[in-house]
């Protein structure tokens, strides 16, 4: 009788464990909604992401600005962008320009098309084998756009210095503030947030 007390208790605790987990969950983990790795356009060498040098097959001149250019710590904002070749452009803007990044990015074009968002994201320069981080995911909620990371243990790498930049389309988003972040997994813990202001395109 008592083994049986003893494992309805334990069950019981379990059981109420799970559910005040489940309960503490935020909004933004309950409803956010998860990018695919493979539409991710980047310049690392993380296997089943779109490689920068398959979608530009010849030399692009806002992607030669951006890696020839400053890059200093990581960053993360948005862009307003129908396509992800044309957030590689909104992005060099920010990146090499002066635009500022509390809104997000447009084409440097007369009447830019509005309403569709783009991610960017940079963590950092280091060897490029092998891969120094690898992109766990990317997240959009309410109010929280996230792109969650690990680095790769230490050990040995190429001395080259390669740059890791990241572009994902996340199509429209509600007019608001948001945060956007970058998340390390093994750190479990936010390393750079953004607020960006999303506005209702003008007629």
């Amino acid at each position: 009788m008592r083994f049986r007390a003893v494992g309805f208790t334990l069950l019981l605790a379990c059981s109420v464990g799970i559910g005040i987990a489940a309960e503490s969950a935020s909004p933004e983990e309950k409803t956010a909604r998860t990018i695919p790795l493979e539409s991710v356009l980047t310049t690392s060498g993380q296997q089943g992401l779109k490689n920068v040098r398959d979608v530009f097959p010849e030399e692009n001149g806002y992607l030669r600005q951006i890696l020839e250019g400053r890059c200093g710590a990581s960053t993360a904002f948005l862009v307003e962008a129908p396509s992800i070749i044309d957030a590689v452009s909104a992005s060099a803007g920010v990146f090499v320009g002066s635009r500022n990044a509390s809104t997000p990015a447009t084409l440097n074009k007369p009447d830019p098309p509005r309403g569709t968002f783009a991610l960017v994201a940079y963590l950092g320069s280091g060897g490029s084998e092998p891969t120094k981080w690898i992109v766990d995911k990317i997240e959009i909620g309410p109010h929280r756009i996230r792109l969650s990371y690990h680095a790769k243990q230490p050990g040995p790498e190429t001395t080259d210095v390669h740059r890791y930049h990241y572009w994902a389309l996340i199509d429209d988003l509600n007019p608001g503030y948001y945060n956007v972040e970058l998340y390390d997994t093994a750190e479990n813990a936010v390393t750079l947030m953004r607020r960006v202001e999303v506005m209702m395109p003008r007629q």
